[in-house]
């Protein structure tokens, strides 16, 4: 037991010789630590101090976007996809406009890097120069991303060229329906064969009311023929009463005249009865039978002369009513192709070349401040190098 705690307090003396030995080396090459640190500071110091300051210039590329439609819907999708532009940026356009930049920046190479935000279609373009030179980098940015949106254009152009076709049609349908000398004519037409058949009509209602006229007349001849011979049948009655007396007294001159004219009359009355008879049954049946077959042919033809106004009147507000239709859908047609139209968005960009507000990388007093804190380890690193190097001399001697 003593044993043991005799190894472990010689343990803890070791130990602490060792941390006293390390600090006398630290004091033993003290100026040599302060020296080198003061170097890199200062080091630091100058280097900060000289350095030029150095500033972001960003320029945010906003994709365009075009519609696309598929199975009844229509979708907004970039012209491009954002991954696919910033390849042709980094492996075509920057290469090129570097290239060009070569003698307006005395042989030194722009740099310039690019990156997607994610979910999104906006690229950005990043370059890191002087305060003094937006307008070289703008320049630069510029002549990287005018080919990307030119091309865009081109697309977008291409495509909006269809929706433009529609508009010029629906227009051009449009001047159609809306220009008096086209949709009049034919309404002027319809108009006239409704005039025409109206007027038909009201002839077609004059001749009915004319042929009502005449049977009303037929009638009352009809009646006045009735009653005539009504009192011609009464007369004869009377003549052939009187006929039998006048024959057993004509026996004188006198009285056999009377019988002649007892007998005139009654041959007279008998052609008479017979001609008014004929007439009645006869020739009036006749006229009738014609005169209904006439009202009938007029009413047949009022009918169907109703009916053709009524079609052609139902045309004329069909014609309208599509005429009104068509041109709803026209003016439909071209505010939604017009509405499309103006979601397509060419590609552009936001804030060319904008300087950050403050300058790229770390502050002069960060930069001293990490010199100080690299001098001072490195000091310590070479001041334990240093003496294991001198007592490594020190053993070497002893040994020779």
């Amino acid at each position: 037991m003593n044993q043991a705690n005799s190894e472990f307090e010689q343990n803890g003396m070791d130990d602490e010789i060792d941390l006293v030995e390390l600090f006398l080396i630290l004091w033993k090459r003290k100026w040599m630590i302060v020296t080198l640190t003061l170097c890199v500071t200062v080091t630091g110091g100058l280097y900060s101090f000289f350095k030029t300051t150095s500033y972001e210039y960003v320029t945010t590329l906003v994709v365009g976007t075009i519609l696309v439609s598929e199975e009844d819907q229509t979708e907004r999708i970039p012209v491009e996809g954002p991954e696919v532009v910033k390849i042709k940026l980094d492996q075509v356009y920057i290469p090129i406009a570097v290239n060009e930049f070569l003698d307006e920046t005395a042989g030194r190479r722009l740099k310039a890097e690019t990156s997607v935000q994610k979910n999104s279609n906006i690229l950005l373009v990043k370059s890191a120069g002087p305060a003094d030179q937006r307008a070289i980098y703008k320049k630069f940015h510029q002549l990287i991303i005018d080919p990307v949106i030119q091309e865009h254009g081109q697309l977008i152009s291409a495509t909006l060229k269809e929706y433009q076709l529609m508009v010029d049609r629906a227009n051009l349908k449009l001047k159609e329906l809306e220009d008096p000398q086209i949709f009049t004519f034919d309404e002027k037409v319809l108009e006239g064969d409704i005039n025409e058949a109206e007027f038909r009509l009201v002839h077609l209602d004059d001749e009915n009311k004319l042929l009502q006229s005449k049977q009303q007349r037929l009638l009352d001849t009809q009646e006045i023929l009735k009653k005539q011979i009504v009192k011609i049948e009464k007369n004869l009655e009377l003549s052939f009463a009187k006929r039998p007396k006048a024959t057993q007294e004509a026996d004188d001159e006198a009285k056999a005249l009377t019988f002649l004219m007892i007998n005139n009359q009654i041959e007279y009355n008998e052609n008479r009865l017979a001609s008014l008879q004929e007439r009645l049954y006869v020739d009036l049946e006749n006229q009738k039978q014609l005169l209904e077959n006439q009202i009938a042919d007029n009413r047949r033809s009022r009918e169907l002369q109703k009916k053709n106004v009524a079609e052609l009147q139902s045309k004329l507000v069909r014609m309208r009513a599509i005429r009104s239709s068509s041109l709803d859908q026209q003016k439909n047609v071209i505010a939604d192709a017009e509405s499309k139209m103006d979601l397509f968005q060419n590609s552009s960009a936001l804030g060319l070349a904008q300087r950050s507000l403050e300058p790229k990388g770390p502050g002069k007093s960060i930069v001293v401040a990490l010199a100080f804190v690299l001098g001072f380890m490195g000091s310590i690193m070479l001041a334990f190098i240093a003496e294991f190097m001198t007592k490594v001399r020190q053993q070497q001697v002893q040994i020779h």
